[in-house]
């Protein structure tokens, strides 16, 4: 696995997981021997993330060959409504796609993953206002990413939040977990007793949660 090290002026250092392999942050001033310490000692998350990032890609494939898409946790399949303006839609179990007469097959895809997009967009909108009364928290905003090694982060200083695009696949209590954890972080930045004892407080399962969101 490939091992790329970019020195910044930062005190701490990063780990990024990506395809081709593991991207460090370091600090100018840290040694070669420090650098490869903490890879060691992060070595079992960095498999995870791998893995997952390989369960990803997967799906994606899958995605491409059997014409659906993963929707809230369940194998959605993708239909062709027709020739027309551009419409994509859920009609009963399958998400139907109208296009103008000669549209590409990538012109589609784009047409449904801009549809999925939009889908997690309203949930975490529907979802943020409930927490954000029960947490007594303010966020700034949220976005949406394609991230490869976290679901979700928070930047306390903005209190803007940040969610991972794939999350629209998953079954939405995890959805919701992934909001509670990033808000409650403008609380806590931290993870340790507090935080949780604030997620205790007000979402008791989440370990479970969690777990199963890790699984991919």
């Amino acid at each position: 696995m490939a091992v790329t090290v970019v020195r910044k002026p930062i005190r701490h250092l990063y780990l990024r997981v990506r395809d081709e392999g593991v991207v460090v942050s370091a600090p100018v001033r840290a040694t070669e021997a420090q650098i490869r310490d903490a890879v060691r000692a992060r070595w079992g998350w960095i498999q995870t993330h791998r893995e997952r990032l390989r369960v990803q890609a997967a799906a994606k494939e899958q995605v491409t060959a059997r014409g659906q898409v993963m929707l809230w946790g369940r194998p959605t399949p993708v239909e062709n409504g027709g020739t027309g303006r551009w419409r994509v839609g859920l009609c009963e179990e399958a998400l139907v796609v109208t296009a103008p007469a000669g549209a590409t097959r990538d012109a589609r895809d784009g047409a449904v993953q801009r549809w999925l997009r939009a889908e997690l967009g309203r949930e975490i909108e529907r979802l943020i206002p409930l927490w954000q009364a029960q947490l007594r928290v303010n966020p700034a905003g949220f976005r949406l990413r394609t991230m490869t090694s976290r679901w979700g982060s928070c930047n306390p200083r903005t209190r803007q939040l940040t969610f991972n695009t794939e999350l629209v696949g998953r079954d939405p209590a995890l959805l919701e977990y992934v909001v509670v954890h990033e808000l409650a972080h403008l609380i806590e930045t931290g993870h340790g007793p507090r935080f949780q004892a604030i997620l205790d407080a007000h979402l008791p399962d989440w370990r479970a949660r969690r777990r199963k969101l890790n699984k991919g």
